[in-house]
């Protein structure tokens, strides 16, 4: 057996290091010392099948390997930095089953060995390599994963693991995260760097989302976890957690540097830019709307109209290291596919002409009332993310992380009430707003002891929301906030000579909602508060080499208030004791373990469900849900099968039954009580408890490693799916009225997921695919009325594939490729809650480049003289020729006889060419400052239609920037940001157009723009004169007045008239430009 690591990573073994290895498996626990220390380790037979010691603290790398080699039989000599692992004398037990050989990666994050990361509880510790040896359903998605198949929505990260699933993945740009069967009001609770980050959004009658935002560019690797959860800030968490880590220092700056930086710039298809007021087809009469039938049609593969850019930024010294990221992405509507027989299709008009003269055309009704192809209203998305975190090493055994997130998101919404059939009205409408801001502290204590590992968390969320309400016009303004707080201790015991891992601490959660008073009117929506504590205990203990068992027992309470202005301050209040009982077993075959789990958990009443609003109410007997969870499972892992290869597997059958589960219902209560009578009885929805809800099935991940290549199965399937309202009445149905309707997973589903590595790993190629089965139990229709008070968004068994490419151009920057729904399949996805098909084939081009500094370096040209190491002058004038690709959305204001009209252009998207000059100064031997000015020639121009019969227009041209730039030379490359003042030409008009003839000039003006902007980017020299430069930047103009008198024109009598006096537009772009620079 052998462990080894680069040449590169040569660590010395008298010098402390921060280890956090809980017991394991032996092979796992050396895989991850390796990863720790750097050292090569080998062994000429096969470990024994016994678990290591437990290593913790601030130790050299031999007091490590002592403790982790501590009762297995095993010794070893260190020459260098080669470990040789020996029997000790007198040792036996070890089963010979051959040579095997482990190659372990350099780990790119510190894991639990930073304050607060991983899950870093005795039940599991989060940690992707022990995934197949917890006794427990546990899934890891790492960053590879994320890059590879991101999709078009952020829920698409999602698909890589068994038995996960998001509600509404295709609207807002959050995620609504369902685990088997369970969703929502606090089921599944989801953490960013420990923090909760949800909010529920009222979508009607149709339901609740229960929304989490991030940008996937922030995300390092996601964390799942199903049942009931150890973690501190688990609480309630009956269905499961969901753990997202965000990038650390050590994922950005190279080893040995002192500062790394990685940009991304991405740019896809298959969206047109969205239009507000702009109906379907279906809806679209041939006048008096604006439809997409009149519209162009679905762009080109080629036609790259959506992009993303981020960049993150880390330094690190030996007390302190950060990070800081912006991300920005922007969509507009995307289209439906055209394959499969799920779309609706056009037709001939079944009548005569005469009845046919409203609309465009009729159409054969399909899934939705989309058609194939056919642009998918209220799917776009603008949305800007910060990241700023600190980690300050107190001392070699204190650590304190600060960090702060930004979410800002402008989204197109559909409220689902107007479209839950394939009939329903598609619009588009105003857009949606999210503002949510993330404040997390964690310090951690882990001196040089068994007894101690302290970990203290704090952390806030502040929420702000603007969004559509049940007339699709009108939007409701909504706050919520959030604050938490955990502290735990772990300590590591002997019980009867056997390790015992103890952890235990409370949490604390308070959480607040309610409407902005200064735009609510009529009926107020929900306001109130909730508070909620714990206590919890879980440990690990190994009383056998073969027999683990882990255990975990919580107990928690809360309060919740009503602040409804409109209702009574009434109080909810409970409480619950959690259990949690697992033992695993490894057998005598190699690498066999079996386990079975018992969990019992409580999950208290959410704010929602205990704060009444509008047509519901919350019955006073409401009683928290009461978890029983058995799962019994089988973990497989060996290596050395076919020769240098490694495979894995977890097979689980899990029996979820929830006792008391909460559910809305349509029912009579008394509306006027007296004197032990009710006078009269009203019919509401009132949120209450059912007897049960039941799921059962089987579960299947397993993966395959063999040099370049590797191979991912992840599969779900559903025996039994039951909602019973007494013990007696189990139906295989969701239950009329309930927001459950919409929650019901798929029979079956699975992924399968192939790459292969060439080219000496610098080129990547992948493939998945996902086979959805239909709905796991049917839906019980309504007792009454003529529409349902929630109505079943159904979908059919579909199979999507998708491709991924990428080549690493050099060690530092790597171009892909990706193709999402290759073969353009139209289908639509579980758990809406509206009626609308998914994105068809996406094509999607970018490229990532990171600078850490001399190391990272290996050049295109390798072995020409100009990389013999002579260094670049970068002092100096220089000029430069580019091009560039600049996009983003323009508004404006039009003041006239008629009030003002808010018009918006939406996105729209032109290439340009132009020159650019500037003067570099050097200092310290590495750092850069310098002005800079630029000229771009292009034109951006774009059209709009409001009240029927005006058509506007503006164009954006003459774009000049003026700055300075700031950057760090590493090696033949300069890596800079910069900043300054933009200024911009504008010719804008609005004309009067009478059918479709040529439009009459109502108001014409020319204006300038001015702002300012943001970027960064990076220059390459290629010889001693020439560099290649790529840049992105993000360009704020503020708005301007533009006054002139407008021109005289006649309108038809009783036609609407608009007389046009002023214009006051603005623009926000976001600009790519790549080009050459020469140094004199």
């Amino acid at each position: 057996m052998a462990l080894s690591l680069p040449a590169a990573a040569y660590a010395q073994t008298d010098v402390k290091q921060r280890f956090d290895i809980s017991p394991q498996p032996l092979g796992s626990a050396l895989a991850i010392f390796t990863r720790v220390t750097g050292l090569d380790l080998v062994f000429g037979e096969a470990l024994p099948t016994v678990p290591s010691g437990a290593v913790r603290g601030e130790i050299t790398a031999s007091e490590a390997l002592s403790r982790l080699l501590a009762g297995t039989g095993l010794t070893y000599r260190i020459a260098g930095n080669k470990v040789t692992l020996e029997k000790a004398p007198g040792a036996n037990g070890a089963i010979q089953l051959g040579t095997i050989r482990v190659e372990s990666s350099v780990d790119t994050g510190r894991g639990d060995r930073v304050a607060g990361t991983g899950t870093g509880t005795p039940l599991w510790d989060g940690r992707p390599e022990s995934v197949y040896t917890t006794p427990g359903s546990v899934s890891v998605i790492e960053r590879e994963q994320i890059d590879a198949f991101r999709g078009t929505s952020p829920a698409d990260i999602l698909k890589s693991a068994p038995g996960i699933l998001s509600g509404e993945s295709r609207a807002n740009g959050g995620i609504d995260v369902n685990i088997r069967g369970l969703q929502g009001q606090g089921r599944v609770v989801v953490t960013v760097d420990g923090a909760q980050n949800s909010t529920n959004v009222y979508r009607g009658y149709q339901g609740i989302a229960n929304r989490t935002f991030i940008d996937p560019d922030f995300i390092s690797s996601v964390s799942i976890e199903k049942g009931s959860s150890g973690q501190p800030g688990a609480s309630g968490a009956i269905g499961g957690t969901l753990t997202l880590r965000t990038v650390t220092a050590d994922d950005i700056v190279g080893e040995g540097e002192v500062i790394g930086i990685r940009m991304k710039a991405e740019y896809g298809g298959n969206t047109s830019p969205r239009e507000q007021g702009r109906v379907a087809f279906s809806q679209a009469p041939s006048t008096g709307l604006v439809s997409t039938e009149t519209m162009p049609q679905r762009p080109s593969d080629l036609d790259l109209n959506t992009s993303a850019y981020s960049m993150l930024v880390g330094t690190k010294s030996s007390r302190f290291d950060t990070v800081f990221g912006y991300s920005h992405r922007r969509s507009g509507n995307y289209h439906a596919g055209e394959e499969g027989s799920n779309g609706s299709r056009l037709t001939t008009c079944p009548y005569s002409a005469e009845d046919c003269a409203y609309y465009n055309n009729w159409h054969q009704l399909g899934l939705t009332a989309y058609l194939s192809g056919e642009e998918v209203l209220n799917t776009s998305q603008d949305a800007e993310s910060f990241l700023l975190k600190g980690t300050l090493r107190i001392t070699d055994s204190q650590t304190l992380d600060l960090g702060f997130s930004r979410y800002d998101s402008h989204y197109g919404e559909t409220f689902p009430g107007s479209l839950w059939n394939n009939q329903g009205l598609a619009s588009e409408y105003p857009l949606s707003e999210v503002l949510l801001d993330t404040y997390t502290a964690r310090y951690r204590w882990d001196p040089v002891s068994e007894l101690i590992d302290l970990k203290f968390n704090l952390w806030g969320t502040e929420m702000t929301e603007l969004s559509i309400s049940s007339s699709n016009t009108e939007q409701s303004h909504k706050w919520g906030k959030s604050r938490g707080a955990d502290v735990s201790n772990t300590s590591s015991l002997s019980v009867a000579g056997q390790p015992l891992n103890v952890q235990y601490g409370l949490s604390y959660l308070s959480e607040s909602t309610g409407p902005d008073r200064a735009y609510y009117v009529g009926i107020p929506p929900r306001e109130g508060s909730r508070k909620s504590a714990s206590l919890f205990v879980n440990t690990r203990w190994e009383p056998l080499t073969w027999l683990t068992v882990t255990n975990g027992l919580r107990y928690q309470n809360f309060e919740s208030e009503n602040k409804n202005p409109l209702s009574q301050k009434e109080r909810v209040s409970g409480n619950g004791t959690d259990i949690s009982l697992a033992a695993s077993v490894r057998t005598p075959v190699e690498g066999l373990q079996a386990y079975v789990r018992y969990d019992r958990a409580h999950r208290l009443p959410s704010l929602f469900e205990s704060v009444g609003a509008f047509a519901t109410t919350v019955s006073p007997d409401l009683k928290p849900e009461r978890s029983n969870n058995w799962e019994l499972g089988l973990n497989a892992e060996r290596r050395g099968m076919w020769g240098e290869d490694e495979g894995a597997l977890k097979l689980s059958y899990f029996r979820n039954q929830t006792d008391d589960y909460i559910y809305r219902q349509w029912t009579q209560v008394c509306a006027y009580f007296y004197n032990g009578r009710c006078y009269y009885y009203t019919s509401t929805m009132v949120v209450s408890n059912l007897e049960k809800a039941e799921f059962t099935g089987w579960e299947l991940s397993g993966r395959y490693r063999k040099g370049g290549f590797a191979a991912d199965l992840n599969a779900t399937y559903y025996d039994k799916v039951a909602f019973c309202r007494t013990e007696n009445s189990c139906k295989d149905s969701s239950l009329a009225a309930d927001y459950a309707t919409n929650q019901v997973p798929p029979e079956y589903s699975w992924n399968l997921t192939l790459s292969q590595k060439l080219l000496k790993d610098r080129l990547n190629l992948s493939a998945r695919v996902n086979r959805t089965g239909p709905r796991a139990a049917k839906a019980e229709p309504t007792s009454g009325g003529a529409n349902p008070f929630i109505a079943l968004i159904d979908w059919k068994p579909y199979t999507v594939t998708s491709l991924y490419a990428d080549y690493a151009v050099t060690d530092g920057a790597k171009f892909y490729v990706s193709a999402e729904n290759v073969f353009d399949e139209y289908y639509v996805e579980p758990l809406g809650l509206a009626l609308m098909p998914s994105p068809g084939r996406t094509l999607r081009f970018g490229l990532t480049a990171a600078f850490n500094g001399p190391k990272s370096g290996r050049y295109l040209g390798e072995g020409d003289s100009r990389n013999s190491g002579e260094p670049v002058d970068w002092n100096g004038l220089y000029v430069g020729l580019h091009g560039s690709r600049s996009q983003g959305p323009i508004s404006a204001e039009a003041f006239g006889s008629g009030g003002i009209r808010a018009l918006n252009f939406s996105d729209v998207a032109e290439t340009a060419a132009g020159v650019q000059f500037g003067y570099n100064y050097v200092f310290a031997d590495r750092f850069v400052v310098g002005p800079v000015l630029d000229y771009s020639a292009g034109k951006i121009s774009a059209k709009q239609r409001f009240q029927t019969e005006y058509l506007s227009s503006i164009a954006i041209s003459n774009l000049t920037t003026a700055g300075i730039r700031l950057g760090i030379v590493t090696d033949r490359t300069l890596v800079y940001v910069v900043g300054g003042r933009a200024v911009a030409d504008t010719e804008s008009q609005i004309g009067y157009q009478a059918s479709r003839r040529r439009p009459d000039i109502q108001y014409a003006g020319d204006g300038r723009m001015r702002g300012t902007f943001i970027g960064a980017g990076a220059e390459y020299a290629l010889g001693e004169h020439w560099s290649f430069v790529g840049e992105y930047r993000n360009i704020q103009f503020e708005r301007g007045d533009y006054w002139s008198q407008s021109q005289n024109i006649s309108a038809p009598e009783n036609t609407p008239f608009f007389l046009t006096l002023g214009w006051e537009p603005n623009a926000r772009l976001d600009q790519l430009k790549i080009g050459l620079n020469y140094r004199f």
